[in-house]
């Protein structure tokens, strides 16, 4: 899903370009800057996401190795500082893709905006 924000984010902002191109600068062009900078940072939003997740799939990843290769299982509390870490990536992947789908959104709410105060 995140994926996918992330290329709505990068294609709004090539079509935004493009509508614009030729034009002069209005004040009517500010709710469109504005919707631009939201998707920028909903695009990079995404991709801190994915790297927590990607980090948190590592710390499982070596939990879950341990415990395959070694003859007796491994208990949980020997990894506390992993999971600690594995927590908080948790935490922070959880921040990042509220925060990518609340600047794409309000990206989307600027961009209409924009356009309806052009129509009109």
């Amino acid at each position: 899903m995140v994926f996918y924000v992330a290329a709505l984010s990068v294609s709004s902002i090539g079509y935004s370009v493009h509508l614009t191109i030729g034009q002069h600068f209005t004040w009517k062009f500010i709710c469109l800057a504005l919707a631009i900078i939201c998707w920028m940072l909903s695009t990079g939003f995404s991709f801190a996401f994915a790297h927590y997740t990607f980090k948190k799939l590592e710390g499982n990843s070596k939990f879950l190795l341990l415990n395959i290769l070694s003859e007796m299982p491994v208990a949980l509390g020997d990894f506390t500082t992993t999971n600690e870490w594995v927590l908080q990536a948790d935490k922070r992947a959880k921040w990042f893709f509220g925060a990518a789908l609340c600047t794409f959104v309000a990206g989307v709410v600027l961009f209409v905006t924009w356009r309806c105060v052009e129509m009109w």
